[in-house]
């Protein structure tokens, strides 16, 4: 297998250490950013019981999300009868200059996961749905998600939405598994543990190690050669998203040399 070159390293973002995204907070809606920068942002809402929100799009933006927590109803559609709800543990995809509206489904509250990948304003207020809507939101279930077309031995990843410019599913490890070492070329990898602790080494002979927890972001930047896996005794399980285009994965046989 061959071997890459890396440049930069992984970011840890704790719990602890989400701020408010700048701009105006939304009432019953509180967001808490780990990553923004051009073309994405990766956090998590949380909605109180009873909130709807008004007709709106995301412009050229697609938004992907992971229920942690109750239910978020979406209405779509013309004359706005379209309707489908993400419950916990299902993945969800809006499609970009998709009208909707979304609200907190009984009994509330919701939390999520969000990745919004894209260009331009991440939210464009609607006076109200679209007259001819064809489209629709799609949302998977954790049962039904399926193997990526690219893997890595000595980890589970498990696909739930893979479009041309992002891929978001699961990550699994066994206790004290660990992947070979890879890449990702042209991916940038954001990681959040649900369950377990999860780490990434890298660096020159492998010798520098990230741990992320629980409620934790791991960032890892597309180039950078690394392994993942799991430092304790019981699995692991979390959410694995990843912003780009064209390969995602190059196995290697082994660290960078040094």
């Amino acid at each position: 297998m061959p071997r890459a070159v890396s440049t930069d390293c992984p970011t840890v973002v704790r719990a602890s250490e989400l701020v408010a995204p700048a701009g105006a907070a939304t009432p019953g809606l509180s967001r808490r950013q780990a990553f923004a920068g051009e073309g994405r942002w990766v956090g998590i809402t949380t909605r109180e019981p009873g909130l709807m929100s008004g007709w709106h799009e995301h412009g050229d933006n697609e938004t992907f999300f992971f229920m942690l927590q109750g239910a978020i109803a979406l209405k779509f559609g013309r004359e706005g009868k379209g309707s489908a709800v993400a419950r916990e543990g299902d993945f969800a995809l809006v499609p970009p200059h998709f009208a909707h509206r979304e609200g907190t489904a009984p009994p509330g509250p919701a939390a999520a996961v969000v990745l919004r990948v894209g260009r331009g304003p991440m939210v464009v207020p609607l006076d109200g749905p679209s007259a001819d809507e064809a489209a629709s939101p799609q949302i998977v279930s954790s049962d039904h998600l399926v193997q990526p077309a690219e893997t890595t031995p000595g980890v589970e990843r498990m696909e739930a939405f893979a479009t041309g410019t992002a891929w978001f599913g699961r990550v699994r490890n066994g206790p004290k598994q660990a992947s070979i070492w890879h890449v990702h070329p042209n991916h940038d990898t954001y990681g959040h543990p649900l369950v377990g602790r999860f780490f990434a080494d890298f660096g020159r002979g492998g010798r520098e190690r990230v741990v992320a927890g629980p409620g934790d972001f791991i960032e890892i930047p597309r180039g950078v050669v690394h392994r993942e896996g799991n430092p304790d005794d019981a699995l692991n399980d979390g959410i694995i998203l990843r912003v780009g285009s064209g390969q995602v994965i190059v196995n290697l046989d082994g660290p960078l040399e040094g």
